[in-house]
């Protein structure tokens, strides 16, 4: 099934696979972690986010290291500094030890641009004797791996955590972040740029007209999603108190919403034109929406869990769009741009969601969402539309070749 997957492609797949399995033994539980070890609910917001803080702001540096050193060398140690915070967090005596841990795994997502710009070397190296290995299927795989590794893991470390602690539930994951670590290890440094290809360097990125627009609409797309986000707090919520699910009904929900993502991740990254995908993901988060709010039945809460699974594979899928359409020395910046606007975006609904759904209604938050969706995507759409073709890949040699 995977057989369009070079070496490179493979390995990093596996490495997000292990890393969801790590993080989804604690993710949903992380805020009990933090509670034991005598926060308050103020601390604990402090805590998580100040996670999302490091990773707004790194991620346009490390774009930047990525662009000059290159990708492979900077998305490593950014592995090991978030495998290192899991191992801080298992061992913190306090909460106030858990600020330095959580800082140092919020660093672990520089990995996500920085292996996006890596495989979008790699294609075109590999573009001779893997036609069909596309930046698009390529970037959506990892994220389907990512949420396969998602999907059993969070029930397990609910289970561990009533059994031995929730403490040992973060040492067993650490396990998991050291293999995932090991697996992005085995992938191959790759041949430096030529300079002499980007000799225009990021003004010229930055001159782009579509580039800011895109950005800005996108970044508030971000933001509606995040709104309805079942990892977010207004859908979960809202089925408890309006339609009357109990908890456990929600947790297999959003374990189907991990499913959805995996597999949608797999069947939009396999399309010739992303942009579409990419549309047709944002539109399932809108349908999503709907179906939220004007069905009661459990089938028709599934369903939109389903159909809310375009939140997770969006960004995947508008990285295909953009990356392509600048130099292969500027993607670095580029996709920290992106990842910043994706950080920003997803705190701004995140934290809109709550205030919204206490005034003026639980609807709120789906209401806001269904309006200010289409008018975002349908922006950014003729942004990118009008931008022209994507710039010409450089032509690759005859066969890949690597430094070991």
């Amino acid at each position: 099934m995977f057989d369009y997957l070079g070496r490179n492609a493979r390995w990093l797949s596996l490495s997000y696979l292990l890393w969801g399995v790590g993080e989804g033994l604690w993710i949903y539980i992380q805020t009990l972690y933090i509670k034991e070890l005598g926060a308050t609910p103020e601390q604990i917001g402090f805590v998580l986010g100040l996670s999302w803080l490091i990773k707004l702001l790194i991620y346009l540096p490390v774009g930047w290291l990525g662009d000059r050193f290159g990708p492979r060398q900077v998305m490593i140690p950014a592995w090991v500094v978030g495998t290192v915070g899991v191992i801080g967090i298992a061992l913190a005596p306090d909460w106030r030890w858990l600020v330095p841990a959580f800082v140092c795994y919020g660093m672990s997502g520089a990995a996500v641009p920085l292996s996006s710009a890596y495989l979008s070397r790699v294609v075109t190296l590999e573009a001779k004797e893997r036609p069909q290995q596309t930046f698009s299927r390529v970037v959506t795989t990892l994220n389907a791996g990512f949420w396969v590794g998602l999907i059993f893991s969070p029930a397990l470390g609910g289970w561990l955590a009533q059994a031995i602690g929730l403490r040992s539930v973060f040492a067993i994951s650490a396990f998991w972040f050291v293999l995932s670590t090991f697996a992005a290890t085995r992938t191959r440094s790759l041949p430096p740029v030529e300079r002499h290809a980007d000799v225009s360097g990021y003004g010229e990125l930055f001159r782009r007209r579509w580039l800011m627009p895109v950005l800005g609409t996108v970044g508030l797309a971000f933001a509606a999603a995040a709104l309805a986000s079942p990892t977010g707090t207004a859908p979960a919520q809202f089925l408890e108190d309006e339609h009357g699910l109990a908890s456990g009904v929600i947790g297999v929900l959003g374990s189907l919403n991990a499913v959805s993502i995996a597999l949608m991740s797999i069947w939009l990254g396999r399309s010739e034109k992303p942009l579409h995908a990419f549309a047709a993901a944002m539109a399932f988060i809108w349908a999503g929406c709907g179906l939220l709010l004007i069905g009661q039945e459990v089938a028709v809460s599934g369903s939109a869990y389903v159909l809310l699974g375009g939140g997770g594979v969006a960004r995947s899928l508008l990285e295909s769009v953009i990356v392509p359409r600048v130099r292969e020395g500027q993607r670095g910046v580029l996709l920290g741009l992106l990842g910043s606007v994706h950080a920003l975006g997803t705190a701004a609904g995140t934290g809109m969601a709550g205030p919204l759904y206490t005034n003026p209604g639980p609807q709120a938050p789906f209401v806001v969402a269904l309006v200010v969706l289409p008018v975002t995507v349908g922006l950014c759409w003729a942004a990118l539309r009008s931008s022209g073709q994507p710039s010409a890949a450089p032509r690759p040699a005859a066969q890949a070749t690597y430094t070991e």
